[in-house]
């Protein structure tokens, strides 16, 4: 008899420890169904990363009772215009009613019809694909969940999960995912590049060399996606070129960095503080009460790990650019000897009669017409300059003559962020 109980007991915990096991992670939840959230998002404009998200939230990554029992992913509730099957649970108030579909397919296209039909939903509709931020605070403004955190618990999870970039997707691309829907299993990095990795913030981070082109070039060496590099280092699309030594993030940056506080220098922006601490830079941001484009000012403590009340000074991006030249070391031009001038150089190579050396005379000659410089008049100016590799704001207003500032203002350019092959104005 004791065997017997023994026999059944192992029993039910194996079969309990299967049931564990057979659970489904968010992993698995997201390559199962992110095709149909893709094709959903082309067909009714509704953010594959939305969709994706509040599958996830709303069905425990495909493991609730809702979604196993009635295929339903959304938590979407019966109301008066369901002639469907319906299944009945306690969810805000006991025993309430929730539709039934036939697969989990059906019941991804009615979640992007209920959104795309109901009124109260289509200001949502006006806003970019890709703004999944704005779509989750406008689903909890219009009342889709109940719970007050909703709107942040999506955001976490597309950027924990990466879900953003399946808004990216166009009809080509999704083509290419359905063919190509296993993963293709990435070979062993070389020893030489693994020994490049570098941890910043316990990240795995990558000092850049002089042989490496760009983004493109580094995600190559890693065998990454070029988005990948992008997103990680929150890369603006124009950045085409690295400088030497400049940090790469080869995987997210973290929310919080290790140390408290930071004093902005005379010349940094927010985003070389974000990849010095390996701090994302919406959430450094977020911490200092700075909307994007506004810049700390210098001497400003920004905070690293907790969020902040007061609102800091701040300072444009120009601002920035003239404080760099005001800062660059000034090189005398006045010229330390007049045409004419005699000067005395010692040694001199000529020997007198008693074997002795006499100082050399020499003569500095007259400044010709030729040798004057003269300033470039505005109408001489060419009219565009295209950017070589190497090149940038400062060394190109330097070249022609200009403030950095008036360059900026002539291409309607924030930053002085430039990208190889640019045409840029130069005649005012």
């Amino acid at each position: 008899m004791k065997h017997l109980f023994l026999f059944l007991g192992l029993f039910y915990w194996s079969l309990a420890s299967a049931q564990v096991n057979t659970r489904q992670t968010k992993e698995q939840y997201i390559e199962k169904y992110k095709t149909i959230a893709i094709s959903e998002m082309i067909r009714t404009g509704v953010p594959a990363s939305i969709t994706l998200a509040q599958g996830i939230l709303e069905s425990s990554s495909g493991n609730s009772q809702l979604s196993t029992e009635a295929k339903n992913h959304f938590g979407i509730k019966c109301h008066k215009d369901w002639k469907g099957p319906k299944m009945y649970m306690d969810d805000d108030t006991i025993g309430e009613c929730f539709r039934v579909y036939g697969s989990a397919e059906e019941s991804f296209t009615d979640h992007s019809n209920f959104l795309r039909t109901r009124p109260r939903y289509a200001f949502l509709f006006d806003l970019n694909k890709t703004d999944y931020r704005s779509w989750a605070l406008g689903l909890k403004k219009a009342g889709y969940a109940t719970n007050p955190n909703y709107a942040q618990l999506l955001i976490d999870l597309i950027e924990k999960m990466q879900l953003m970039q399946y808004d990216l997707v166009d009809e080509n691309g999704l083509k290419n995912l359905v063919q190509h829907s296993k993963p293709i299993p990435k070979q062993h990095l070389d020893e030489k590049v693994v020994k490049q990795i570098i941890k910043y913030n316990e990240i795995d981070a990558y000092a850049v060399q002089k042989n490496d082109e760009g983004p493109l070039s580094v995600a190559d060496k890693f065998q990454m996606m070029p988005w990948q590099i992008y997103k990680y280092n929150d890369l603006p699309k124009e950045k085409f070129l690295f400088e030497p030594g400049e940090v790469v993030y080869l995987k997210p940056k973290r929310r919080k960095a290790r140390t408290p506080y930071h004093k902005v220098g005379a010349t940094e922006n927010l985003w070389q503080i974000s990849q010095l601490h390996g701090i994302r830079l919406n959430s450094l941001r977020r911490k200092n009460q700075l909307e994007e484009g506004q810049e700390p000012a210098e001497g400003t403590i920004l905070f690293l790990r907790k969020k902040t009340d007061e609102t800091p000074k701040t300072r444009s991006i120009i601002d920035i650019e003239e404080r760099k030249i005001q800062l660059q070391p000034k090189i005398d031009s006045t010229p330390k000897y007049q045409p004419g001038d005699t000067i005395v150089k010692q040694p001199s190579t000529i020997s007198g009669p008693n074997n002795d050396t006499i100082p050399k005379k020499v003569i500095v000659p007259p400044k010709t017409i030729d040798s004057i410089p003269v300033s470039t008049p505005k109408n001489s100016l060419p009219e565009f300059h295209t950017v070589l590799q190497g090149e940038t704001a400062y060394s190109i207003s330097k070249k022609y003559g200009i403030k950095v500032e008036d360059l900026l203002l002539r291409n309607g350019m924030s930053s002085s962020a430039l990208k190889l092959g640019q045409q840029l104005k130069i005649r005012p």
